[in-house]
This record gives C-alpha cells, sequence and structure tokens, in this order.
C-alpha cells in the first residue's frame, strides 16, 4: 500500500481540459477497488468539494494546502506525488510524477501573453520534467514536443490518454433542443459547428476562408461557434463581416455542457481545424454525441479521430472545403462518420487512464 499524494485542484477549477482530466481521473479512482492512501490537495479557503469516495474509511482525504505546498505535502508524507497540471513543487518520498497536457506556447510563441515570451516559461518546464521520476504525455504528439523542446530520453515519458468526459451522448430531448436553440437565439436550420471560439490556436479563420468559397454552403447552413468571442487578439465577429460571412455566422458563447451536447447532437458536421491539440477532447465529445467530424492531421489529432472523421490540413481552406462539400452533399458519408465515431470512443476510456496511470505510480514507488 502507498500514500499517493495528487494535485487535485485543477478538477475544480474549471471546464478546460485540464479540469476534465483530473475530474476522469478521480472519478475513475473511485471507482476501482485500490489498496492505497489518497492524499488530495486543493488550494487553500476552498471549501472540500462533494465527492462521495472521498471519506476517511476509505482512504481518501482532501487536503487544503498551505500558502506553499510543498509544505503540505511534506507534512502528508506522501510516497509519490501526483502533479496534474505541469507543476512538481517537491518530490514524494519515494518518487513524483508529472502530467505535461501540450506545449503549445513552445510551439507557437507569437502568441504568448507573457511578458518576454516562452523562454523563461519553458525553462521553468524544462526543470519540471527533469525533477520528475517519470512524466505522463497525453499523446505521442505531446511526447514528441517534450523530447524535442526539453530533452527528456523516452524511457521516462509514458503516453497515457484520457477518457471520454462524462455527460456526452446522443441527445434526443426536442423539448431541451427547442429551449436551447431558442436561448442561444439559433436559426431553425441546419448548421455547422466550431468549438474554440476566438483562440487562434483554434483557428476559425479558416473555416471562415473556406465558407467564404462556398456561396452553397453558406445559403443552406448557418455556422455555430462556442467560445469566447475575442481572444488574444482576435475577434470573431469583425473576422466574419470582414470576409463577407456576417451573415448566417452565430456565436453564442460559452454554453453550459447541456447546451453543448445538444449541438453536438444536432450538428450537420463538426468542424475542428484546431492547429495544435495536446489530445483534443472536442473530437471526443462529438463522437460521442453521433456528430460526423472533421478536424486537423496534425499534432494529437489523429491519434484521438484514427478513420472515424476526415483529417485535412488546418492551413489549407481548400482541403477543408474539399472535406465540407464531400460530407455535407452524402448522407452515407455522414452516416458512416456517425458509426465508425460512436464505435472509436468506445477505446477510450477513464478505467484505462487510470489503471495505466496506476501502474506508473508502482513503477516509480519500485524505482
Amino acid at each position: 500500500m502507498m500514500r499517493i499524494g495528487i494535485d487535485a485542484g485543477p478538477a475544480f477549477a474549471g471546464h478546460g481540459g485540464v479540469g476534465q482530466y483530473v475530474r476522469g481521473l478521480l472519478t475513475a479512482f473511485s471507482r476501482l477497488d485500490l489498496p492505497h492512501e489518497w492524499a488530495l490537495f486543493i488550494p487553500p479557503g476552498r471549501p472540500a468539494p462533494s465527492f462521495p469516495w472521498v471519506s476517511e474509511t476509505n482512504g481518501a482525504t482532501w487536503i487544503p494546502h498551505s500558502r506553499w505546498p510543498w509544505a503540505s505535502i511534506r507534512k502528508e508524507r506522501v510516497d509519490i506525488f501526483h502533479g496534474t497540471n505541469f507543476k512538481v513543487p517537491i518530490r514524494g518520498t519515494r518518487g513524483t510524477v508529472v502530467t505535461i497536457h501540450d506545449l503549445w506556447l513552445c510551439r507557437y510563441p507569437q502568441y504568448s501573453k507573457k511578458f518576454g515570451g516562452e523562454r523563461w516559461a519553458l525553462a521553468r518546464l524544462k526543470r519540471r520534467v527533469w525533477s520528475a521520476d517519470r512524466v505522463i504525455a497525453v499523446s505521442h504528439a505531446t511526447e514528441r514536443d517534450i523530447q524535442e523542446f526539453t530533452g527528456l530520453p523516452l524511457e521516462r515519458i509514458r503516453v497515457v490518454y484520457h477518457g471520454v468526459p462524462e455527460g456526452y451522448y446522443p441527445d434526443s430531448d426536442e423539448m431541451a433542443w427547442n429551449m436551447a436553440k431558442q436561448a442561444m437565439r439559433l436559426p431553425d436550420r441546419p448548421f455547422l459547428l466550431f468549438v474554440g471560439g476566438a483562440d487562434p490556436r483554434k483557428n476559425h479563420r479558416v473555416v471562415f476562408r473556406a465558407l467564404s468559397r462556398a456561396s452553397w454552403i453558406v445559403k443552406d447552413f448557418a455556422l455555430v461557434l462556442v467560445g469566447s468571442r475575442q481572444a488574444r487578439g482576435m475577434d470573431i465577429e469583425e473576422t466574419a463581416k470582414s470576409m463577407g460571412l456576417r451573415s448566417g455566422i452565430f456565436a453564442v458563447g460559452a454554453v453550459s455542457q447541456d447546451q453543448l451536447r445538444l449541438l453536438y447532437t444536432h450538428a450537420t458536421a463538426f468542424v475542428f481545424p484546431s492547429l495544435y491539440e495536446g489530445f483534443g477532447f472536442p473530437v471526443l465529445e462529438a463522437m460521442t454525441c453521433g456528430a460526423p467530424v472533421i478536424t486537423s492531421k496534425t499534432t494529437a489529432l489523429p491519434e484521438v479521430a484514427g478513420d472515424a472523421a476526415i483529417l485535412i490540413d488546418p492551413h489549407d481552406e481548400g482541403d477543408l472545403l474539399k472535406a465540407l462539400e464531400h460530407l455535407l452533399g452524402n448522407e452515407d458519408a455522414r452516416r458512416e462518420l456517425i458509426a465508425k465515431g460512436l464505435e472509436r470512443v468506445k477505446q477510450f476510456t477513464w478505467e484505462r487512464t487510470a489503471l495505466q496511470t496506476l501502474e506508473l505510480y508502482e513503477e516509480v514507488g519500485s524505482l
């Protein structure tokens, strides 16, 4: 038996990819009969979350860390500490694991908000991965980036995929869909779905460029964009206007998980030409809800999508337009992708993620 410390803070700090990862991992651990004690560290001042697995009777407890996390971890005497979000505050008594989700700002430093760019952030990252006994990469693409940017040997990196976030499934509740459309002010017409907002990494501009060359698609289909309308100097509505696409573009901003599930379910196609993904949760979410997917053939996205999506060059609007024309004009092709997607997502389970992570804890504990 080991005492395992986990940075659980990201699980309760938002709905981004890292939060999805930590929630999924903790939930999977809770469903397994594991002979370990668990110290789940959360930020100071935060009330202990409601999570049925966490009780003193089964060896799992919330630990609000102090202003200096290393002091709390040392006091708790954890054997293995898992930094779930890039950071390694201190070693466990028998070793340390850290998860690296992506290195996108190393790959695209022009989008960094840090004064002086990514130089110092990369130096910190190098120290963290070299200080850990093992590093979890969430895809082989991220594994390659870790090697390239930090020089860490391959034998110290393990690829552990995520599972499908809970709460996604084909949602046929027509009353809920009608209410969601009304709340988001969507038209009663077929639509394409894009998730990522104005974030330049998510690459909405290539979608706009493709649509600006296809009047029939713009005439027959709306484009619904989920996410921030403005980000890192980009503005969705201004970009659409500049390309003559203001009509038919619906930037709905942030939505609830229930609304997003309904959007995935009812979209004619999910378009996700991201420039960089460490993993790519939206692809799994869309497939789980029964949406046919078009996504990039770069970074981690081919690993997630497999043959269950149309893969395109995210820099080439002509390639995207060709995919759209094929998919939107072919009901059989859409049905085939939906079926492949629903089968593909079965390969990504949180139980597998938890078991592979546990194997890594035990490997580190035996070093």
